[in-house]
């Protein structure tokens, strides 16, 4: 163990929880000072300092209640030092006049002492869930990243192996598409996936993507898909649907004069491998919910095939890729 390594997280977790502790003594104190100001500007100074219960009581039991033990203690401080402090009257004990404005005081110390213990425990438990929840999802990530390549490692070996069987012009051709379309860079993914739908099937094919923006865009510029405007459909509902769905089939819903040749559209969601998050979608035209039914199957192995090349080029938005030290020191904990 290395008993001088400062850990980069852990300073800024700390540095955190300063701002956090600052940010609630401030806003606690600002609420204690507009308390001051109503006093001043209605009812007059000591008018407070009257009443059997004194407004401070709500600001210093917010501030245990809600941020635990030190912002209450540090707030009680503040409405000790803000406070009316009456003045002592000429017959009055010295000592017996300083206990008895000094009984408020001991009061708010107290009870944010009492309460803040408890509430300081809770948010203790908070913090260590959190962390233990962000430990997972580091080990998550690199379990999501290398079920991705040992799929893509896997698949490619596989095709590598059907490559050297050329028995039919058909399968070597179809092989060889696959193959380019693993290779795929974000510029040419578009011209290589439409080379492969037409090998797939004779019906018009189309691949949608998640830019920048987390919006859906056509990367192909059919003219059929173009009237369609599947870009401004995918809803929520929609991507919940292409999440956990295996095909989603739709009707067309934009106005043609005439009947057009293709009525629904067949959609099969492109996911990360926990189903989490949707990278794209092949879209699929039928001219009947038969014949969509019936395509199923080649679109869902045109994601299939889009899954691992999409998954690589595109960052996910859940399954960040984690650092080379980050991955290493999750596999370390993975192998004990």
């Amino acid at each position: 163990m290395n008993d001088g390594f400062n850990d980069p997280a852990s300073s800024g977790r700390s540095k955190l929880d300063t701002k956090e502790f600052l940010r609630a003594v401030l806003g606690n104190v600002v609420l204690l000072l507009g308390l001051m100001g109503v006093e001043r500007l209605f009812f007059g100074q000591g008018f407070y300092s009257s009443l059997v219960q004194h407004p401070f009581w709500i600001v210093v039991l917010i501030a245990a209640v809600q941020d635990g033990l030190y912002v209450g203690v540090a707030v009680a401080a503040a409405a000790t030092l803000l406070m009316d402090w009456p003045p002592r009257p000429a017959d009055a004990d010295v000592t017996s006049h300083y206990i008895q404005i000094a009984v408020l005081p001991l009061q708010w110390l107290l009870a944010a002492l009492c309460i803040g213990l408890f509430r300081q425990t809770e948010l203790r438990k908070a913090k260590a869930s959190a962390a233990e929840v962000g430990r997972l999802q580091k080990v998550a990530d690199v379990l999501a990243s290398d079920i991705v390549n040992l799929e893509a490692q896997i698949a490619r070996e596989q095709l590598e192996k059907l490559s050297v069987d050329t028995s039919t012009n058909g399968q070597a051709e179809l092989v060889r598409r696959v193959l380019a379309l693993q290779e795929s860079q974000l510029s040419d993914l578009s011209a290589d996936f439409g080379a492969l739908a037409r090998i797939c099937t004779p019906l018009p094919v189309s691949l949608l993507t998640m830019n920048a923006e987390g919006e859906f865009e056509l990367d192909e510029a059919d003219e059929r898909f173009r009237k369609m405007h599947l870009e401004d459909r995918f809803d929520p509902a929609l991507i919940l649907s292409l999440r956990t769905s295996a095909e989603v089939i739709m009707d067309q819903t934009a106005p043609f004069e005439a009947k057009p040749e293709f009525e629904f559209v067949l959609l099969v969601g492109i996911t990360s491998p926990d189903r989490r998050s949707l990278h794209g979608a092949v879209a699929l035209l039928a001219a009947s919910r038969k014949g969509a039914g019936e395509a199923a199957d080649t679109a869902k192995f045109l994601a299939a095939v889009l899954g691992p090349v999409l998954t690589r080029i595109r960052t996910p938005k859940i399954a960040v890729t984690p650092k080379a030290s980050e991955r290493n020191s999750v596999r370390n904990f993975r192998r004990g």
